[in-house]
Parts: structure tokens; sequence; C-alpha cells
């Protein structure tokens, strides 16, 4: 896996010389690269528990790590084919129809309870915590669903 040189990637991704389990480091390694620098930058300049927002970060990068390998397995004991591909198309409308669920959500909490009025107190940032946890369960549980029901299917097709 290279780190800094990116020439020496393009020359062995012309030549597919990446293979399938380096691909998945990348991936990988984007994703949770993207998960530290979003609480650190969340740490500095937000007015939230330390410790909520360290432990929220722990989990989701947690949760997103076993996400992204299960469902790489679940893909390998199918076809093993396009896990890359397969995670970037249905992550779009997996995150969409999540994202209008949770804003319904906090539409129902605002129009029930006041909730964005009661300002940032530990009671709205632990509901907050937790429809983050259970959000980012939610989504890798259907894109595992997802995959395999792609992997899967194409596998039973060639029997």
């Amino acid at each position: 896996m290279y780190w800094w040189n990116i020439d020496a990637l393009i020359d062995d991704l012309k030549r597919k010389k990446v293979s399938t389990i380096e691909k998945l480091k990348y991936f990988l390694g984007f994703w949770i690269l993207g998960i530290v620098l979003y609480y650190l930058t969340l740490l500095v300049y937000e007015k939230i528990s330390p410790k909520l927002l360290l432990t929220e970060g722990v989990l989701i990068a947690s949760i997103t790590f076993i996400g992204i390998i299960q469902c790489y397995k679940i893909n390998t004991q199918g076809d093993n084919k396009e896990f890359i591909e397969r995670v970037i198309c249905l992550n779009w409308p997996i995150t969409v129809q999540i994202f209008v669920f949770v804003t319904i959500v906090y539409v129902l909490l605002e129009f029930s309870i006041g909730y964005f009025a009661l300002g940032d107190g530990l009671w709205q940032q632990i509901v907050d915590f937790l429809i983050v946890i259970l959000t980012e369960a939610i989504f890798f549980g259907w894109l595992y669903a997802s995959i395999k029901s792609v992997a899967h299917a194409r596998r039973k097709s060639k029997q």
C-alpha cells in the first residue's frame, strides 16, 4: 500500500497490479481517515462534551471498520467481484433514504418537544449521539444486505 508515492500507485493501477485486498485497504483507510478528521474538527470547533464526542468517534470508526470488513466478506462469499464499485453505487441511495428518515425524526422531535430550542445541553447531545450511532449501524446493515443480494444473485445465476 502506497502512502505517499501517488505516481507508483497510478502505474500499478494502469497495469492492473492492485489487488482487491489492496483496494479494500485504500477504501478502508479513506473512510477511517475521514472519520478521524471530522471528529478532530468537531473537537476543536464545537461545544460538545469531549468524552461524548470521543466515544462517538471511536464507535463510528469501529462500526465503519467492522461494517466494511463484513461487507467485503459477504461479497467474497458470493461472486467476489466489483466490491468497491458496489459499495460506491449502493452508498448513494442508502444514504439518501437514511438522510430523509433522520430528517423526519428530527422534524418530529422539533414539533413534539421543541428539540432545537433546548440548546446544546447534555440531554440533546446524548440523543444526537444515539441517533448518529444507530444511523451508522443501520447504514452498514443495509449495505451488507444489499451487497449480499447482488453478489449472491450473480453467483446463483452462473451456476
